[in-house]
């Protein structure tokens, strides 16, 4: 059978037959995973692109084998890497988080399909617990001192900290946020109901981060205070 190769890439020599696992692998309780992965195109042979992809994989299970030095010897690129949370993956990766949370720490994939391609899929060590975003609304009351304070705000920091208070007791008291926050805010050009939609560490000053990161999905934060003034915040996500 010929197989499809990309322009300038080795082909794979067929490694020996593989002994039979003999034992169980433990359940995997992980919630963030890391993976690297390479893939092998289709062409015009589903079973052509089929059989390529499993020789690779079974080359890359070898001992002493390297997943890098592979990808890049017979596919002609570095492998991918990829995190996945457990219940928050994208459609279009699902193959990918399903295959990588069936291995073990160090083990590499049969191949998968992923769209017009076969992955192989070798799992990293788990990286840190938690999630990669989060998402979150606020409710910005600024005041005379506050960092780009707009024309017609002129309550001081005490008062900007009391209003913020009464705000954050309100939303947790059941009043509509929205409406909270279309008749509260001080915020320029601020989105519906102040979503910010989803962001990843490093993306908003520390204050408000280190309180949404702090914070349970669904929980209404006190009053935090920024350059900007004071946060009512409510992570979503």
């Amino acid at each position: 059978m010929v197989l499809l190769f990309l322009a300038g890439c080795a082909e794979p020599q067929r490694p020996p037959p593989e002994a039979p696992a003999l034992h169980e692998r433990p359940t995997d309780s992980a919630t963030l995973v890391e993976a690297r992965y390479f893939t092998v195109s289709i062409g015009e042979s589903v079973a052509d692109a089929e059989e390529r992809a499993n020789m690779l994989s079974a080359l890359a299970r070898q001992p002493g084998s390297n997943f890098g030095e592979i990808s890049r010897q017979y596919t002609g690129a570095a492998p991918q890497t990829v995190r996945f949370e457990r219940g928050s993956v994208p459609t279009d990766q699902e193959a990918l988080a399903e295959a990588t949370f069936g291995l073990a720490v160090g083990e590499v994939s049969r191949p998968v399909r992923v769209g017009t391609s076969f992955a192989v899929v070798h799992r990293e060590a788990n990286p840190a617990e938690g999630p990669t975003s989060v998402g979150a609304k606020h409710i910005l009351i600024m005041h005379v001192d506050s960092q780009r304070v707009p024309d017609g705000v002129t309550r001081t920091r005490e008062e900007a900290q009391a209003l913020a208070a009464d705000i954050a007791r309100r939303a947790r008291a059941g009043e509509n946020w929205e409406e909270l926050h279309r008749t509260n805010t001080d915020e320029p050009g601020s989105p519906t109901g102040g979503d910010l939609g989803t962001f990843e560490r490093g993306s908003m000053v520390p204050a408000f981060e280190a309180a949404v990161w702090g914070m349970e999905v669904g929980a209404i934060s006190d009053p935090i205070e920024t350059p900007f003034g004071f946060h009512v915040i409510q992570r979503t996500r």
